[in-house]
């Protein structure tokens, strides 16, 4: 994914505006009005910190779904994640990172363990903080990511080869373990070393809804906070100020807020996801083909190139086929 919007951001770094400061926003051209930003976020984002709960034992944790689904990583062997639930009556913490490997199987390979560091979701996803998992509620959910790589059976029969039975994740201090199915093996790429497994801790399962909020088509563009065209202008460790448009494609349906959406937004090549609340409150239905400007905000970061660099802009995140822009910005000290 962090490939993708660095190429994408390369994109408009060659062509597509803005401002710091506060204060009211100024109309906007060709607007009838700018819904005003809204800085507020949903209790998943901003609860403090809950006192630590009794550590999670392996009889309490539910698998979500069909367990990992490995997709190929970005060099060599594959990259998933499985998704545990707290299934039991009583919060409890689950942190730190368990013990991985895989169970079962024809001549099974040696087998090493590599410490991964905590990774935010890729963009648009936005997850609560990691603080949320020292007292997991019940029936909340947490993500544990793993990288695998080179299995390579000892044996040299490879006609009626068994894969390996499950992968198995033993939780520290001896609280059980858990098989969790997956869906594909691993290639074999060097004969003579061991199967690697890279292991993160476990982190909060990213929000997410069954559906997005309208299911009426939308377009998105961003224009400076005046209005007009151009590229927006920020400056490192600032607020960028900006205005997006969200345009109503359909002929029939009326976008309302119901649900109300989350914005997220990242600044290419360097930049964490930032997450804020649509301000649905003082937005009114979009009619069918009729659009609606809404005021944005977004930190420009510390370490940003100079010169042009790309941020882009999601809405609702939590869903899905929300209308999604990446906009160029030029960043000065």
């Amino acid at each position: 994914m962090t490939r993708r919007i660095v190429a994408a951001a390369a994109l408009v770094l060659a062509g597509c505006g803005g401002g710091g400061g506060g204060g009211p926003a100024p109309a906007v051209k060709g607007s009838p009005e700018l819904v005003p930003f809204e800085d507020a976020l949903p209790a998943a984002l901003t609860r403090r910190p809950p006192a630590p709960a009794p550590a999670c034992r392996a009889s309490q944790l539910k698998v979500a779904g069909n367990g990992v689904q490995f997709v190929p990583g970005t060099q060599q062997g594959g990259i998933g994640s499985v998704v545990v639930r707290n299934g039991g009556t009583r919060p409890c913490r689950l942190t730190g990172r368990p013990e991985v490997r895989f169970v079962g199987g024809t001549a099974p390979p040696r087998q090493r363990q590599r410490a991964l560091a905590p990774d935010a979701p890729a963009f648009p996803k936005v997850a609560p903080p990691a603080a949320s998992l020292l007292a997991l509620q019940p029936g909340q959910s947490a993500a544990l990511t793993i990288d695998w790589e080179n299995w390579c059976p000892q044996s040299r029969e490879r006609a009626n080869l068994q894969p390996p039975k499950a992968l198995r994740v033993t939780l520290p201090g001896g609280r059980g373990s858990v098989d969790v199915k997956y869906n594909a093996v691993v290639s074999c790429d060097h004969q003579d070393r061991p199967s690697v497994i890279g292991v993160r801790p476990f982190a909060p399962e990213p929000l997410a809804e069954s559906s997005g909020f309208t299911t009426a088509p939308m377009t998105a563009s961003v224009h400076p906070l005046g209005g007009g065209k151009g590229a927006l202008r920020g400056r490192r460790g600032q607020v960028l100020r900006f205005a997006v448009e969200l345009r109503n494609a359909s002929r029939t349906e009326t976008v309302s807020f119901g649900r109300c959406p989350l914005v997220a937004e990242k600044f290419a090549p360097v930049g964490a996801t930032e997450a804020h609340q649509l301000n649905c409150a003082a937005a009114a239905p979009i009619k069918p083909k009729q659009a609606r400007w809404f005021e944005m905000r977004v930190r420009v970061p510390a370490k940003a190139p100079l010169g042009a660099n790309g941020l882009f802009w999601r809405l609702d995140p939590e869903g899905e086929f929300a209308p999604q822009v990446v906009a160029r910005v030029v960043v000065a000290p």
